[in-house]
């Protein structure tokens, strides 16, 4: 297909300045798009925007997804990045992310020939990413993050599923599924006063946690073999669950609970110098590892072994979150 011509028919088609072979067009005003030949010829790279256009950011974008689209889509044709992204005026975007033609569809109706050349490039953050999303998790990814918007703040990559036997809400999912932080944290909340709730959260990176209410909040890490329950208050979950999010180490100080630290920060305080939380042993009697204050009243298992012993259902996600109840 030839791209320059297909391109050069489209409304208010105008070249991009800076790089060769790149252009932009405007169809309603408050609406762009941009895109550039790939760097083969063989593909439209494109973005949009929605009421947010910045060109420096456009040019820049493009420009790196041209140099970079082979390392964008190795391994992932559906949805992948590019770390390295330095992007301009002070943003704070930090890969290019590529969406493929079978999660975004554009053009399927008005020129359904041109859809299978066309990858979509957007600035973004790599902590929205996993780098192992299925085709449908991709689909869904790409509905949730609005990359047609420059001004948007960081949504970071979460998994998520939850039973509450006070409000009576549960997740629909087979396993955990792709939510956004706001349902983690008020689920969190939730907990209190429900006994033997609980909910599970997957970060970017496949690590599980599993927080039950027994009276008080406890948390382990999930499917590890050292993962051991504690007691943790309420302010100091949703802080740890946030930092196990996205790492932003900028605003913590040396008084700061450890809890408030992400792992991965250079600066968090050596656990020595911070209070030890409640334990329990890593699993209970019979492996089965209880956080309950008295037996049979709910449990949280540690390591695979002990999830397998028990059962715990699992698995993978399907989609985004379902909410029954």
């Amino acid at each position: 297909m030839d791209i320059r011509a297909v391109v050069s028919g489209f409304r208010n088609v105008e070249p991009l300045p800076g790089p060769a072979d790149a252009w932009h067009w405007s169809p309603a005003p408050g609406i762009d798009f941009a895109g550039a030949l790939s760097a083969d010829g063989r593909r439209l790279l494109q973005l949009s925007a929605r009421n947010s256009y910045d060109q420096e950011l456009a040019v820049a974008t493009l420009e790196f997804a041209r140099e970079h689209e082979e390392d964008i889509f190795a391994g992932h044709p559906h949805l992948g990045t590019a770390g390295g992204f330095a992007a301009p005026g002070g943003r704070r975007f930090d890969v290019v992310a590529g969406v493929g033609p079978q999660v975004h569809g554009f053009y399927r109706v008005e020129n359904p020939d041109l859809t299978p050349h066309v990858r979509l490039t957007f600035p973004a953050h790599s902590c929205e990413f996993s780098g192992d999303e299925t085709l449908e998790e991709a689909v869904s990814r790409y509905r949730m993050l609005k990359m047609n918007n420059f001004d948007r703040e960081p949504l970071p990559f979460l998994k998520m599923r939850y039973t509450n036997t006070r409000t009576r809400g549960r997740s629909g999912n087979p396993g955990r599924g792709l939510t956004e932080p706001k349902r983690l944290l008020e689920e969190l909340r939730l907990l209190e006063g429900g006994e033997g709730s609980f909910v599970e959260f997957e970060n970017r990176h496949g690590k599980v946690w599993r927080v039950e209410w027994h009276g008080a909040w406890f948390i382990a890490e999930w499917e590890t073999p050292d993962g051991r329950p504690r007691e943790i208050g309420g302010d100091d979950l949703l802080l740890f669950a946030q930092s196990r999010l996205t790492c932003r180490c900028s605003g913590h100080g040396p008084g700061d609970s450890l809890l408030h630290w992400p792992e991965s920060c250079p600066r968090r305080p050596s656990p020595r110098h911070q209070p030890l939380a409640t334990t329990y042993g890593p699993c209970g009697p019979n492996g089965r590892g209880s956080l309950a204050h008295q037996p049979g009243k709910g449990e949280l298992e540690h390591g695979r072994a002990c999830r397998r012993a028990q059962g715990a259902g699992g698995g993978d996600p399907a989609g985004s979150l379902r909410a029954d109840g």
